[in-house]
């Protein structure tokens, strides 16, 4: 599935629920997804940004590189957007402190609506991920925020993703000149402002609504 800022995608003929009161819902989505990211800042010349490259630029943006190939050259920064394509990631759960199969609580705002939902990585037999090989898919469950009822006369089963501002973009610190990024690989900035170097989905944001 392929969704953008503002899209409408059908998807009854792929969707059949049993009549009944439901007080949650629940979410199933493969860890490999591809994004598209741009970051505009402006056009006074002070405000652009470089990359690791040494590219300059009002925009910095995906520009469809690999990161396990290339991890210093998945962000490119330019005045145009020629360049611009989708970037390849394998979304986790884990944090600083290692691997995670289950992140609780993990809360969601969207159009004015904020809930709260637990997600838990699944392998492919179904079971709970013991490792980042296994890592099959995200389940996601989310308590309604009332019960929902599904009869006869519902029309409509809304799922809204949040595709905008939904990408987490960084940094490297001013003056830092080497450094590494996550797995350890080293890079270099050469510009003594720093560099933007990353650019990564922050999560799964959902939320599930019905009439």
């Amino acid at each position: 599935m392929q969704m953008a800022s503002g899209q409408s995608l059908s998807l009854m003929d792929q969707v059949s629920l049993e009549e009944g009161t439901y007080t949650h819902a629940y979410l199933v989505l493969n860890t490999f997804v591809k994004m598209e990211t741009v970051l505009d800042f402006g056009t006074d010349p002070s405000n652009f940004r470089t990359d690791l490259q040494g590219r300059t630029g009002r925009y910095c943006f995906t520009n469809g590189q690999d990161y396990n190939t290339n991890p210093d050259d998945i962000v490119e920064c330019s005045n145009s957007l020629t360049n611009l394509a989708e970037a390849s990631e394998t979304v986790g759960l884990g944090d600083d402190n290692g691997y995670n199969n289950t992140m609780l609580g993990y809360q969601v705002s969207i159009g004015g609506v904020t809930v709260d939902m637990d997600l838990y990585m699944l392998d492919s037999s179904g079971d709970l991920s013991t490792n980042d090989n296994d890592d099959f898919a995200i389940y996601a469950s989310q308590a309604l925020t009332s019960s929902v009822s599904i009869g006869q006369n519902t029309s409509n089963l809304d799922i809204a993703v949040a595709v905008s501002d939904s990408s987490e973009v960084t940094f490297s610190p001013a003056g830092l000149g080497s450094f590494t990024v996550s797995g350890g690989v080293p890079v270099t900035c050469s510009n003594s402002d720093g560099c933007v170097y990353d650019m990564a989905w922050t999560g799964l944001q959902f939320v599930i609504t019905a009439q």
